[in-house]
C-alpha cells in the first residue's frame, strides 16, 4: 500500500482530502448538535441592563448569562475546586445558567433549575466537556470561589 501511495500522488492527496472533508463535516455536526441539545429560553447571551444591540459587548457593571446542559454527570461545588464540599451532583441533560468563571480555569458559577447555585467544572482532566454552554465563556465575568 505504502509503495502505492507513494508512486501515486494523486491518489495520496484524494485520500488527505476525503480526511479532511469528514473532519469538516464532523465539526459541523457536532457544532449543530450543540445548538440543538441546549435549551432554547431565549438568546444564548443574555446581557441584563445592558445595550439591547446585537453583538454588544457588556461593560463591567452588565450581567451576562449563559444558557447550558450537563453533558457528562458532574459535582455542583461550594467553590471552584475539588477541594470544595459537593452541594449535589448534576444528572446529564440537566440545565443550567452560568453566571461567572474562574479567570481561565474552567470553573464556572452556575445557577441550577430551583434557584440554588454552585461551581462546577466544565471539562474533566482530560479536556473532555463536562458542560456544554450556548455562547463564549470568555464572555463571562471573573469571580473568586
Amino acid at each position: 500500500m505504502e509503495t502505492f501511495l507513494r508512486n501515486n500522488p494523486g491518489v495520496r492527496w484524494a485520500i488527505i482530502l476525503v480526511l479532511l472533508l469528514g473532519l469538516m463535516a464532523e465539526a459541523i455536526l457536532i457544532t449543530n448538535r450543540l445548538s440543538s441539545d441546549v435549551p432554547d429560553d431565549g438568546p444564548s447571551v443574555i446581557v441584563v441592563d445592558g445595550d439591547d444591540e446585537e453583538g454588544a459587548i457588556p461593560t463591567p457593571d452588565e450581567t451576562v448569562e449563559l444558557a447550558c446542559r450537563v453533558a457528562t454527570g458532574v459535582n455542583l461545588r461550594g467553590g471552584p475546586s475539588v477541594n470544595n464540599a459537593v452541594i449535589s451532583v448534576l444528572d446529564v441533560n440537566t440545565t443550567l445558567t452560568a453566571l461567572a468563571r474562574n479567570g481561565d480555569v474552567p470553573w464556572l458559577l452556575v445557577r441550577v433549575p430551583g434557584g440554588q447555585e454552585g461551581w462546577v467544572s466544565s471539562v474533566d482532566v482530560d479536556g473532555n466537556a463536562l458542560v456544554e454552554c450556548a455562547g463564549d465563556l470568555g464572555t463571562l465575568p471573573e469571580r473568586a470561589g
